[in-house]
């Protein structure tokens, strides 16, 4: 007697009953903000980050959480900049065609 070949809708079946659903983003462009200037704070930060963990030493925790600060508000300096940037264009756009436009 043989073994007939599994099916693979009772497969997916079961599969759809029984695994948990996860959502996530797909993102098709890189923030345009970040910059060679930003990827560099945010690689020494997870070093920092990583050191930190390793030694447990309060140093490199505290050297850890000023870089991460640091990160952070340029991350909003730099975002601000982008978009207060592109909302000018748009207004010279405006008053130029006296049309609204789609940037």
């Amino acid at each position: 007697m043989r073994w007939k070949k599994p099916s693979n809708d009772l497969f997916l079946s079961v599969t759809d009953q029984n695994v948990l659903l996860r959502k996530f983003t797909v993102r098709f462009q890189k923030a345009s903000w970040i910059d060679e200037e930003f990827r560099e704070c945010i690689h020494k930060r997870d070093e920092l980050k990583e050191a930190a963990i390793d030694t447990k030493g309060s140093e490199q925790r505290q050297m850890y959480c000023v870089m991460r600060n640091k990160v952070m508000k340029l991350n909003k300096r730099k975002k601000k900049a982008y978009y207060q940037n592109k909302v000018q264009i748009g207004r010279m756009m405006v008053t130029n065609s006296g049309k609204p436009c789609i940037l």
